[in-house]
């Protein structure tokens, strides 16, 4: 089942995979169910956050050096609801996020409103990609995809999942197993 929660692990909850359940066929085991790392949050919040900063320092900048009339609070206001607005859109996104792995697929579930799920049959995946940005190197995280000949994969990797590296090879055993 899924591994044991910790901050650099955070496995999914009972609940995540209590509804996951649903989506499983006829004799379908989930063997690893996994969420991506609370850095999925940063990650997908840091280009907002900045820009905001930028803004609302271009803004004090400008009032201090060139006397310009500008609403500095305002400006500064707005800057913090863009910011915190992407910060909770992140965190709902990643609270939504699920990753699993049974005996015969890979799932993607995501969707703050409605559930978007993504499935590749195992026996179907040709190979499987670990790759991470300069960002998930840091932080220890990657992103998981699947190389599915004559299908469209580009939406169902695994992002910003820690230990890439061991849930790839889980995932390879797996397909190995699903192939016979």
């Amino acid at each position: 089942m899924s591994p044991p929660a910790d901050s650099a692990n955070p496995a999914a909850t009972g609940a995540d995979v209590a509804s996951a359940r649903q989506i499983l066929q006829g004799g379908e085991e989930i063997i690893l169910a996994i969420k991506p790392s609370p850095w999925f949050v940063v990650l997908a919040s840091w280009p907002v956050v900045l820009t905001a900063a930028v803004v609302a320092g271009g803004a004090y900048a400008a009032s201090e050096w060139f006397t310009a009339a500008l609403p500095r609070g305002l400006i500064y206001l707005l800057c913090l609801a863009a910011a915190a607005g992407r910060v909770m859109v992140a965190s709902l996104q990643w609270m939504s996020r699920l990753y699993m792995l049974t005996n015969l697929r890979v799932m993607r579930v995501r969707g703050i409103l409605q559930a978007d799920i993504r499935v590749h049959l195992l026996q179907k995946i040709a190979r499987t990609r670990c790759t991470a940005g300069v960002g998930e190197r840091i932080l220890g995280i990657g992103t998981l995809g699947f190389d599915v000949p004559g299908e469209e994969t580009a939406d169902t990797a695994w992002v910003h999942i820690p230990r890439p590296h061991e849930v790839e090879e889980t995932v390879n055993q797996a397909i190995r197993r699903a192939r016979g």
